[in-house]
């Protein structure tokens, strides 16, 4: 079985596109829209690994991370902006893998969330 991911994208295309193509390359993945639905999903789905769009609907990604990373010890969070005046502090929460600016190729993805890549913010 995959590991599973928890994908917190508001832009209903892009989830579904990867939603698609995380599933291809062997994970599990819940996609959700909003902040309110990820804290729902997460203690009974147990995720192993969190995409987390910083600009939501009700909230933020780093702020999401923190509470995510605290119901679920040994989260790995890659956190995804837009770049539209979306600004990433310098300080983010440990389970935080990186910060990268959308467009992110699933390659750089994959092998962040398998422990390949070196954690960085763009």
């Amino acid at each position: 079985m995959g590991r599973r991911l928890l994908l917190v994208e508001d832009d209903p295309a892009l989830r579904q596109m990867l939603t698609w193509d995380l599933a291809e390359l062997g994970y599990r993945v819940h996609a959700v829209s909003t902040c309110q639905e990820a804290r729902t999903v997460s203690p009974a789905n147990g995720f192993d690994l969190a995409m987390l769009d910083v600009g939501l609907p009700d909230g933020d990604g780093l702020a999401l991370a923190r509470e995510l990373a605290g119901m679920l010890p040994g989260l790995r969070v890659v956190i995804c902006s837009g770049g539209h005046g979306e600004s990433v502090p310098d300080s983010i929460p440990a389970a935080v893998l990186a910060c990268l600016t959308k467009p992110v190729a699933l390659e750089r993805l994959h092998r962040l969330f398998q422990g390949s890549g070196l954690p960085v913010k763009d």
